[in-house]
């Protein structure tokens, strides 16, 4: 049993040793220190921001690309915030909710979210060349302020009529 407690001990220095004696394989990030890799999509009291990045054969292109998709992120990610805050609002709203879980209703807050990336700001953009693929790699950031945001809603939804004040005068709504 001593033999092998020793034998366990030694695999157990040798493991340390190779792992400490090893040179750093880690790299520098790709990303730009403004750059969220770990989220498409960031909201805080007063803005939303969202992020992409994008390959292509040069610079403008790759910028382009990475705010399209920065758009694209935006628009997924709140449009899925949207329909969360509409579910909640419903549950909130009980026998009142018909007006905002109807069809009709939906469907207008759906065109009402299609247009909003066309109201977004672009507030970072970079390109770098990726030699590795012999193209360029770039990083966006679009932003909306929450009050923007909150008028260009107002306005796609106004025609809504009594179904747009129900969902905005719910807690969810405030919550958003």
């Amino acid at each position: 049993m001593a033999a092998i407690i020793a034998v366990s001990c030694s695999a157990s220095q040798q493991a340390t040793k190779s792992t400490t004696d090893r040179p750093s394989t880690e790299s520098t990030s790709i990303y730009p220190a403004w750059f969220s890799a770990e989220r498409e999509f960031v909201q805080n009291d007063s803005v939303f921001t969202a992020y992409g990045v994008a390959i292509g054969a040069d610079s403008a292109e790759a910028a382009a690309f990475a705010i399209e998709k920065a758009k694209a992120n935006f628009q997924q990610h709140f449009s899925s915030r949207l329909e969360s805050v509409r579910e909640q609002a419903v549950v909130e709203q009980g026998s009142n909710a018909g007006q905002i879980d109807s069809g009709r209703f939906i469907f207008a807050l759906r065109n009402a979210e299609a247009v909003l990336p066309g109201y977004l700001r672009l507030n970072r953009t970079s390109a770098e060349v990726n030699g590795e693929f012999s193209s360029y790699r770039a990083f966006a950031s679009v932003i909306i302020t929450k009050q923007r945001l909150l008028d260009r809603l107002e306005d796609e939804l106004k025609s809504a009529g009594q179904a747009w004040q129900v969902l905005r005068s719910s807690n969810a709504f405030q919550k958003l």
